[in-house]
């Protein structure tokens, strides 16, 4: 079965527009690598790409590398049984069957979509915790791992082909399995397997004939599972193992099940640190001795309770809990545990009850909640322990806090939190007061500094305030939300502030008037504020001024806006006169606006010029881009335009035709007048009047050239005579190359003519004289009322093979080649005649009066004369043994076009008789 290389998966992913089926992946965009390919993900059954979607979420795109024609089935089948399974171990995916196009013969082929995971594959996630020599992260790995395999068994799932290379780790440090090419269901146990995984993570007797089952991860969990236990132990095994060697598997390999006890990884697994490698190691080279089918699951080889007792009589009575509901067996406690786990239930509540006390600030709660014998030997209460034993002592403090803070003392209550800082730091009871405090001591600390600077300013002699040091000091308090005694200094600080930044900005104003120094000083004018100012009274003069000059510029503003849309002589007229209430040299922003204006006015009245004198073309088009050059288009007049646009077309039309020499030769001087001439634009033109006549000929004898090459493509010979003998064309010189084919069409014409004359008069010799197949398609239509005279004459003098022209042309028609192949030889017919034959092989010989087509015959062949050429004027036949005996004929085949005669059979020979011909019975 056909099935695409990877690489041209790859190739059409670089355009999913194309590569895909589907509406919502045609609109993602796939990962690139470095040189700007997509980059793939190489997989033993699939190749994995990253697609990007439009609304910000990654898939997974995997495309097979080999064709498996259950596939489908198998995938709808795991889809149909995860449906209403949520397990977080594995991820969202959907199969579709013809879902990506391959480039070499653009069929669509399968492939899976699934939810990308983010982050890594377990393989360099586990180098980088042994670099890091994490034991913490490697063993919360190796246990994540036992709860996803026991996820997969209560869910009665196997991932079939778990390996490093389909586990990821994801970025909130969960173990993921991806690809699901080998999973089982229910629905699936028995069926054969498609693929059998990867070496060494399978049991070796697992094979192709290995049915699905739902024990297929048994082996491969077990070896990953000591794997990490065994890293989490002695991180170096890593280094020793896979970096060193440049291993690419997790510690394993065939021959240390084959060989342990000559194999160091096994000597240095059962002398882990970590007691429980050691049985996992033995557990798991037992099972690779032992059969597939007896390989026992990790639940059978891990005791859950083993590790909760471990957990009670150290104390991690939450840890033994969570155990215990992790694994649903809380309701499985062995009768040795139920009194520990009581006692576990009891101490947790009552931390818990605790820490939710402390969590709500409820002093009296944490009082009342606080059972010394069951929390203070609690590792994990300690925290809450010493919270709770000084409940009794905040309880008082917290009552003098909140009177105080009732009161709004602010001072007393910043007091009575440092009184009892100490006592109540960190308690979330306190944690209000704790905050009030701090932003109320910065608030007082503000206040001060802000009434010690306002004792030392004078609003009427703010040179002498430190201005800069009061606006700060406001700043700060308001940002801390302001004080209640600070309410009142509101008014005098922003006086203060207002008329120092109004100080400091007229000071940066120049002696010289500008606009910028006018606006500047209008804007900053504030007559309330600058009222019985002494200081400010120097500039009341130079404000009244600058508002006169900005009101004129105001004045010139309007005018230009009437202008912006649709400039024309009025409004360009009015903007040069608006300047003239402005002081002579008066530096302003609309300086340039008045100088184009005026430009505009003076190139428009020149234009004006040259169109009443009906100038010439030239100088219309100069004066006119001096118009355009300003944008003063809008200041002519309305069929200026018009007018400048025909005078700009004409010019280029009547430089080409002044270039033109009329002593070129006469096809390239009509080609030459047709390229330049524009009718539309020039027959009105006098300076273009003496190229009208030339022109108006050779645009005749272009159309009368065209219609004699389309009556040669046609073939259309009556029509051909007529058009070359138009007067037009006097000795003008037509292409060489049609002198052959209007003397073939002429020829044509009078051998119709002469065939026509001979059915006319009777006479059928001169009929084949003139008799061409070739004539009979071209002429059809004209010939359409002698067709039935045609097939009878054609029928009645034609069918003998000496009118056709098949004869022999050799001594041996038929000649031997090998023992199963003859070489058959005949003289084919003129063209004129015929272009195909017939070869038959029939068990009794053919008769005159036989169709080809309806004879008996074991074998027939239609050749053409190119074939017949091609194997130099001869057939070569393959023959089978039962033909033995048949009678070889070449027929002529004669094609009118309207019917298909066949002449007369050339009876090239009879093959010899073989056993097997005499054997059979001729019809």
């Amino acid at each position: 079965m056909y099935w695409p290389n990877p690489s041209d998966f790859s190739r059409i992913l670089q355009t999913p527009q194309v590569a895909f089926r589907a509406a919502e992946l045609k609109a993602c965009q796939i990962e690139k690598n470095s040189l700007g390919q997509p980059r793939p993900r190489a997989g033993n059954f699939a190749t994995v790409y990253r697609g990007m979607m439009p609304d910000g979420n990654s898939i997974a795109v995997r495309v097979f590398n080999l064709g498996r024609d259950e596939r489908r089935e198998r995938y709808e089948a795991i889809s149909q049984y995860l449906s209403d399974r949520t397990l977080p171990c594995l991820v969202n995916f959907e199969y579709i069957e013809a879902g990506i196009r391959s480039p070499s013969d653009g069929k669509f082929y399968p492939l899976v979509t699934m939810e990308w995971v983010q982050g890594e594959v377990i393989f360099g996630w586990l180098a980088r915790q042994c670099q890091r020599r994490d034991a913490v992260a490697l063993l919360s790995a190796a246990d994540q791992w036992v709860e996803l395999v026991d996820q997969l068994r209560r869910a009665h799932i196997a991932h079939g082909d778990l390996q490093h290379g389909n586990i990821m780790v994801d970025e909130a440090g969960r173990l993921r399995l991806v690809d699901y090419d080998c999973m089982c269901v229910p629905e699936l146990v028995g069926r054969k397997n498609l693929e059998i995984g990867v070496e060494p993570y399978q049991h070796p007797q697992r094979d192709n004939n290995t049915p699905l089952s739902l024990d297929l991860d048994n082996f491969s969990s077990l070896m990953i599972l000591t794997a990490l236990r065994a890293l989490a132990a002695a991180p170096d095994l890593w280094r020793k193992y896979v970096d060193e060697p440049s291993y690419d598997k997790l510690l394993f390999r065939t021959s240390d099940f084959l060989d342990p006890h000559n194999s160091e990884l096994y000597t240095d697994l059962m002398n882990s640190p970590d007691e429980l490698v050691g049985e996992l190691t033995s557990a798991l080279l037992d099972a690779y001795r032992g059969a597939f089918e007896r390989v026992p699951s990790l639940d059978e080889i891990l005791d859950p309770f083993e590790k909760v007792e471990q957990l009670l009589v150290g104390q991690d009575w939450d840890g033994a809990l969570q155990l215990l509901q992790r694994k649903g067996i809380e309701h499985d406690v062995p009768p040795r545990l139920h009194g520990a786990v009581r006692e576990a239930v009891d101490r947790v509540d009552c931390r818990k009850a605790l820490e939710a006390a402390i969590e709500a600030g409820n002093e009296v709660d944490i009082q009342r909640l606080y059972f010394p014998g069951l929390l203070d030997d609690y590792p994990a209460a300690q925290e809450a322990v010493q919270i709770a034993r000084r409940a009794g002592e905040a309880i008082p403090a917290l009552r003098r806090l909140r009177s105080v803070h009732q009161q709004k003392h602010w001072e007393a209550f910043v007091r009575t939190w440092d009184d009892y800082r100490s006592l109540l730091i960190g308690r979330k009871s306190a944690q209000r007061y704790e905050r009030e405090a701090e932003q109320w001591r910065r608030r007082n600390t503000t206040l001060a500094r802000l009434l010690a600077l306002l004792e030392q300013a004078d609003v009427n002699e703010i040179e002498k305030a430190d201005v800069p040091a009061i606006a700060a000091a406001w700043r700060q308090l308001a940002r801390l939300g302001g004080h209640p005694q600070g309410d009142a200094l509101e008014s005098q600080v922003h006086q203060l502030v207002r008329r120092e930044k109004w100080r400091r900005a007229v000071a940066r104003i120049s002696n010289e008037p500008t606009e910028a120094d006018d606006r500047n000083l209008v804007g900053l004018w504030d007559e309330q504020l600058l009222a019985d100012w002494a200081s400010a009274e120097p500039w009341r003069e130079r404000y009244q001024q600058a508002r006169g000059r900005l009101d004129a510029l105001t004045l010139l503003r309007q005018a230009m806006d009437a202008s912006a849309s649709r400039p024309n002589t009025q409004s360009e007229r009015t903007i040069v006169e608006a300047v003239s209430d402005l002081p002579p040299g008066y530096p302003h922003h609309f300086v340039e606006r008045v100088l184009l204006a005026q430009r505009r006015l003076d190139a428009a009245a020149v234009l004006q010029e040259a169109l009443d004198a009906d100038g010439p073309e030239r100088q219309i088009v100069s004066r006119w881009q001096q118009l355009t050059e300003v944008d003063g288009q809008t200041l002519a007049a309305e069929n200026c335009k018009a007018r400048v646009d025909l005078a700009r077309c004409r010019i280029p039309v009547l430089a080409r035709l002044a270039r033109i020499d009329f002593h070129l030769p006469a096809a390239k001087l009509d080609e030459l007048l047709i390229e330049a001439w524009d009718d539309e634009l020039m027959r009105d033109c006098r300076d273009a009047a003496r190229w009208l006549s030339p022109y108006e000929a050779a645009r005749d004898r272009r159309v009368l050239i065209g219609r004699i090459e389309a009556a040669l493509e046609t073939a259309d010979d009556r029509l051909i005579g007529q058009l070359v003998s138009d007067p037009l064309l006097h000795e003008y010189p037509l292409r060489s190359t049609w002198a052959g084919p209007i003397r073939l069409a002429q020829d044509r014409t009078r051998a119709v003519a002469q065939l026509i004359a001979a059915m006319d008069e009777g006479e059928t010799e001169r009929f084949v004289e003139c008799f061409d197949v070739e004539l009979l398609a071209k002429f059809k239509e004209d010939l359409v009322d002698y067709e039935p005279q045609i097939q009878d004459w054609v029928e009645m003098e034609m069918r003998s093979c000496e009118r056709v022209g098949l004869r022999m042309a050799f001594h041996s028609p038929l000649v031997k080649i090998d023992r199963g192949s003859y070489r058959m030889r005949w003289s084919w017919p003129p063209s004129r005649l015929s272009n195909r034959c017939i070869i038959t092989l029939s068990p009794r010989e053919p008769g005159t009066n036989n169709d080809p087509l309806r004879l008996a015959t074991d074998a027939r062949v239609e050749l053409t004369r190119d074939q017949w050429n091609a194997a130099g004027g001869s057939h070569v036949m393959e023959i089978e043994a039962a033909w033995g005996g048949d009678y070889v004929a070449a027929w002529a085949v004669i094609e009118l076009g309207f019917a298909t005669l066949y002449s007369e059979p050339l009876l090239l020979g009879q093959l010899p008789h073989t056993r097997a011909s005499k054997r059979r019975k001729h019809p």
